[in-house]
């Protein structure tokens, strides 16, 4: 399905471009440079981590396109890059204003999606998950410059390709390819073993959007907020069952997230919170009145929360502008002649309890007290004896930032960063891993 929307998008696109004026193409190359002190075992890498183009114009009256393509980050030279679709989408600008998206495309969530040039790595103290392929219809709009809504629908039946890495021993999601995915019809656990029975393979779907509002937009002073929710079928079901066969299986998530963005003048702070929780599916695990002595099936408790503040400021540049469509102060307005640049502070802090902790960190430690397995159509978490409610993962850490807009096609990035995991069991805290090192990025708009 994603790739016969994909060409024909494709098709749209080489139609509409004889008939109507209006085509714009844009983009960005990326090369960045990665130099970790810690884990001191890691290689220093140069590398090309992006390679994007935008394709977007008018398809009719009140019609536009938008496709997106993109390379993903290459490590390793040997491995071919492949082109991603992140988004392909046509819109339909109503008479009264609303943009109607049909596509490739997800509505708006946090502020942690919006476009900002300041950060390499923007994932410390957001809680991010697999959204599936997201083929659907959202919807955007914004009231007098004031208050903006994005809400839609998408389908997440597969894995998707992540366009990113990671240095730290935590695993990113990255499958070759997608794969169909079913429900869990049952899940039974005897003697230490897990036989699961899979259902017809279904349609999986997301619901989320946004709400954010400009609370104050004078010329030297912006304040912003913004409030998102999704509720969203895991990507892949998970079962997890213990040493005395207690089994708890995982089919959705409900995620929330909260944020505020002040700008005065030449100074900006932005501040989040986020929260998500999974849903232990009733009809495909053990009961609780089933629950022994000395169990635990991940029954309660298995969310994550956290939340990151960050102080940019400019050393040369005109100030700080917000988007009234995302309630976000994340424009730089540069000096005439001179550019802008910008030095940043990124505090950020993740815990993530029972079944979150293990669907975050996987098989990444020999420590944990779990194995964590991926199977054909779901995967399965085999939990050690004893564990009991205090198992956590926690995540935090800082990042130092300073960026030069030479001018709006050419910057340059640099970025500092030192991050810990950390697990907790039997109410005891260790660290499991330290990363540090150094970032830089130079990129090329067009």
């Amino acid at each position: 399905m994603k790739n016969l929307l994909s060409l024909a998008m494709m098709g749209l696109t080489v139609i509409a471009f004889p008939v109507h004026a209006n085509h714009k193409i844009s983009g960005s190359i990326r090369l960045d440079v990665q130099a970790p002190f810690q884990p001191d075992s890691l290689p220093i890498n140069l590398f090309l981590s992006r390679g994007r183009i935008d394709i977007k114009g008018d398809l009719a009256p009140d019609w536009t396109y938008k496709v997106r393509l993109d390379s993903p980050a290459m490590l390793n030279p040997t491995i071919s890059p492949i082109a991603l679709l992140p988004v392909a989408k046509v819109t339909w600008h109503t008479p009264d204003s609303i943009s109607l998206n049909f596509g490739l495309d997800t509505p708006n969530y946090s502020q942690a999606d919006t476009e900002n040039q300041t950060y390499i790595d923007r994932s410390l103290g957001v809680l991010d998950d697999s959204i599936g392929n997201k083929l659907g219809i959202n919807a955007n709009h914004v009231f007098n410059k004031t208050f903006g809504y994005s809400f839609g629908v998408w389908r997440c039946v597969a894995r998707p390709d992540i366009a990113d890495h990671s240095f730290s021993a935590v695993p990113l999601e990255n499958d070759d390819g997608s794969i169909e995915v079913a429900d869990v019809d049952s899940a039974v656990a005897t003697g230490q073993t897990l036989a699961v029975t899979l259902g017809k393979i279904t349609n999986r779907f997301a619901i989320g959007g946004r709400l954010n509002y400009v609370l104050a937009n004078t010329p030297v002073f912006k304040w912003g907020a913004g409030i998102g929710l999704q509720s969203l079928d895991v990507i892949v079901p998970t079962s997890v069952y213990d040493p005395n066969n207690f089994v708890s299986t995982f089919n959705k998530r409900i995620a929330l997230t909260g944020d505020t963005s002040f700008g005065y003048k030449r100074l900006c702070v932005n501040t989040a919170a986020h929260y998500f929780n999974y849903a232990r599916d009733h009809a495909v695990s053990s009961p609780l009145s089933a629950l022994t002595s000395g169990s635990n099936g991940f029954q309660h408790k298995n969310y994550a929360m956290s939340g990151y503040i960050e102080i940019l400021g400019l050393l040369v540049g005109e100030k700080y502008d917000i988007d009234p469509s995302v309630g976000v102060v994340n424009k730089v307005i540069y000096a005439p002649n001179a550019g802008a640049l910008e030095i940043a502070l990124r505090v950020g802090a993740e815990r993530y309890h029972n079944f979150a902790a293990a669907n975050f960190v996987k098989n990444a430690f020999s420590s944990v007290p779990y194995t964590y397995t991926k199977n054909i159509g779901y995967n399965a978490v085999a939990l050690a004896a004893g564990i009991d409610d205090s198992f956590a993962v926690g995540y935090s850490g800082y990042t130092i930032h300073a960026t030069y807009y030479m001018n709006k096609n050419i910057l340059f990035k640099t970025e500092c960063y030192d991050n810990k995991t950390h697990l907790r069991t039997a109410s005891n805290w260790t660290t499991l891993e330290t990363e540090q090192g150094l970032r830089l990025r130079s990129e090329f708009n067009f």
